[in-house]
């Protein structure tokens, strides 16, 4: 009975010891969350920073459109006596997704078409020729 005694003790205080250790476990698991969750957050911000960055280039890319139209209407009127189109572009990379080559295909397109017919149209730029397609 004595030995029995003494055995359930031992375990007790081995039980007593797993409990210290998982508790000690628990603690650090529940710093590595706050961590983890401050970084969250600090993440969360900074794709809040960089979509507002987004917003504003993009709307600086319309601005600058809207000035290059203007500027080629300019050149219109200025080249009245030799209808003269020039427009520079920068075709996609090969590596961007199609989709982005065929906006690029259509931007061309509808630029093309609003030259009137004998006008002459110049086109410079980066064409990147085999992401096109036109080699």
């Amino acid at each position: 009975m004595k030995k029995d005694i003494r055995k359930l003790k031992k375990d007790i205080r081995k039980l007593e010891k797993d409990i210290r250790k998982l508790k000690k476990d628990i603690r650090k698991l529940k710093k590595d969350i706050r961590k983890l969750e401050k970084d969250i957050r600090k993440l969360k911000k900074d794709i809040r920073k960089l979509e507002k960055d987004i917003r504003k280039l993009e709307k600086d890319i319309r601005k600058l459109e809207k000035d290059i139209r203007k500027l080629e209407r300019i050149q219109r009127v200025a080249t009245k006596m030799i209808p003269v189109y020039c427009t520079v572009l920068y075709a996609p990379q090969q590596r961007r997704p199609n989709e982005e080559k065929e906006e690029f295909r259509e931007k061309l397109s509808d630029r093309i078409s609003e030259v009137l017919r004998g006008d002459i149209v110049i086109v410079a730029g980066d064409m990147n020729v085999y992401s096109l397609g036109l080699e």
